[in-house]
């Protein structure tokens, strides 16, 4: 990520002159500007995406083999499979990565297809996910704003990292619009840290399904939605 930082450039006033200098007072110390264009008033940060409009689809497939070798890791068939036939005008229909085990370092390998591609569906059900990995690569999902619409359901080893970083992406991404988590026990603090998140979230569905949701943690989550604020809709079935 690079980022722009104020010049260091200081220049030194010329001395004023001797009809008017004031008289110094002890301590005096003297601040000079230089000139407008070299003021930075700010930064951009921009994202560290590749050029997608220059890609071939080859490219992303010869990157992402790179990766897992970098990775030490094997390329995922099912992914190469999708990739050669995905299209690189705007969102690709999903990346279908059911029932794939993803490790830490196989989420890290992904990072060469998420930063040149996005979804309209990204498919974690089952994915083994464990509490690096899924820290890792839901990370990436916010920064690269992947996908409108993302499922975890069946990941019980995402860990409290794992939740953390769902909760940043629940609050932070401009993009997500649904989420589905089912069939993981949504205990104490994951059911915490999604309430928290749904009050600032942009999410239109969050469909929870065989969560094991009772007691306080039902209470938890059905407080944000009884504040009018969180998920548009929410599809409970406990």
């Amino acid at each position: 990520m690079t980022r722009r930082s104020d010049s260091d450039n200081d220049g030194e006033t010329s001395s004023p002159s001797p009809s008017w200098r004031p008289k110094k007072c002890k301590g005096e110390k003297h601040v000079s500007f230089p000139p407008d264009e070299e003021i930075v008033s700010g930064f951009a940060e921009r994202k560290d995406t590749i050029n997608v409009d220059s890609l071939t689809l080859a490219e992303v497939i010869e990157a992402y083999k790179r990766s897992c070798d970098k990775h030490k890791v094997e390329p995922k068939p099912k992914i190469l499979e999708q990739l050669e036939v995905t299209s690189l005008n705007g969102r690709a229909p999903c990346l279908d990565l059911k029932g794939e085990r993803l490790d830490h370092l196989s989420c890290e390998a992904l990072e060469v297809i998420l930063k040149s591609l996005s979804f309209d569906f990204i498919n974690l059900q089952a994915a083994e996910l464990e509490e690096n990995g899924a820290s890792s690569l839901l990370d990436m999902i916010l920064y690269y704003e992947s996908t409108p619409h993302l499922d975890i359901s069946d990941n019980t080893g995402m860990g409290i990292s794992g939740w953390k970083a769902l909760s940043h992406l629940i609050k932070q991404s401009v993009c997500l619009l649904r989420l589905d988590v089912c069939n993981v026990a949504l205990l104490q603090y994951p059911a915490q840290v999604l309430s928290r998140a749904l009050l600032s979230s942009r999410l239109t569905v969050l469909h929870l399904q065989s969560t094991c949701l009772s007691g306080r943690p039902l209470f938890t989550l059905a407080g944000t939605d009884d504040g009018g604020q969180g998920a548009e809709e929410q599809i409970l079935a406990l």
